[in-house]
């Protein structure tokens, strides 16, 4: 079973370069909930972030995770389905 997120992410200071992007300064993460048994998240990206980007992905339970990442969107798979109660995934996005 496949989830769909839209993710606005907030564009970062012009100030903070991409080592700092990783820290997830306020606007460049966010976080949302995973229902029970899904095996992936579509996240939809807002228009305009095109491939290259890096994504971090943090499943609030023990699986491991993938992504397959395309222009304006990319998938991220659980090895391990969410459980039975649901749960919840962070993600980050390093552009560029």
């Amino acid at each position: 079973m496949t989830t769909t997120a839209t993710f606005k992410f907030g564009v970062p200071p012009s100030n903070v370069n991409s080592v700092n992007y990783a820290i997830f300064p306020s606007g460049m993460s966010q976080s949302t909930v995973v229902p029970a048994n899904a095996e992936s998240l579509l996240v939809i990206l807002p228009i305009g972030i095109t491939l290259p980007y890096k994504v971090f992905v943090c499943p609030d339970w023990d699986t491991t995770h993938w992504t397959s990442k395309s222009n304006g969107n990319f998938t991220v798979g659980f090895g391990t389905p969410c459980p039975s109660g649901g749960g919840t995934i962070r993600l980050g996005l390093v552009a560029g």
